[in-house]
């Protein structure tokens, strides 16, 4: 199985309710975007209004959204807690994995 697979799946399976998982994955598959912001329609960003486009991103476009929601925490605290509960992260590691086997 692709290792790429196998990491995001681990974290929808394992350890989905917390920020570290999302960081690490994306850490580890080198898909952290640092420069997230380059990937992003909206100025200031609107986190909501990029997420509404998430079924349309490629890889590295998921990559920056997920960077995003992780990033909007340092700035909000609990912001990310509150993307758990409305499940975007996971949506968004469910396109990443859609993606990564074939899907356009």
């Amino acid at each position: 199985m692709n290792e790429q697979i196998v990491i995001l799946q681990n974290v929808l399976t394992g350890h989905s309710l917390r920020k570290s998982a999302y960081y690490d994955a994306l850490a580890q598959l080198g898909l952290l975007k640092r420069d997230y912001k380059k990937y992003m329609t909206t100025s200031p960003i609107d986190a909501d209004a990029e997420l509404a486009r998430m079924d349309e991103c490629d890889l590295d476009g998921c990559a920056a959204l997920l960077t995003m929601m992780i990033a909007e925490d340092n700035f909000v605290e609990g912001a990310f807690d509150e993307r758990l509960y409305l499940k975007q992260p996971q949506k968004c590691v469910l396109r990443m994995l859609y993606l990564i086997e074939g899907g356009k």
